[in-house]
């Protein structure tokens, strides 16, 4: 995997795609969706979510990381994205999600070669 921009990764067919998210200040409260379906997580010490890259969408896969912060955390409170590809590249740092933001969904793109 490559990171082309911290939303947007150019990937393989075929490739497992790991998308780690660490929670500062805040609990676990995450849910990842690809191409419109739910996705379950795989671990959850760190809350991971893992699926293929099938370029589903025109060579392309789009994944929505929606996050929620409880209202006692405070406004520094972030969630930070690490994404991995098993065809290597690296552990790449994602966009983060930060409470006093108050836009608490990111977008990712991944395009098939």
């Amino acid at each position: 995997m490559q990171q082309i921009n911290s939303s947007r990764y150019k990937v393989s067919t075929g490739e497992i795609v790991t998308v780690e998210v660490q929670a500062t200040k805040t609990g676990n409260f995450v849910r990842l969706s690809l191409n419109g379906a739910n996705v379950e997580p795989s671990s959850l010490n760190p809350l991971t979510f893992k699926f293929t890259a099938s370029g589903a969408a025109r060579g392309s896969d789009f994944a929505v990381v929606s996050c929620h912060f409880a209202d006692e955390a405070p406004n520094d409170a972030d969630y930070q994205l690490f994404l991995t590809g098993s065809n290597g590249g690296g552990r790449l740092t994602g966009p983060d999600i930060v409470k006093e933001s108050a836009v608490f969904d990111r977008n990712l793109t991944f395009v098939s070669s």
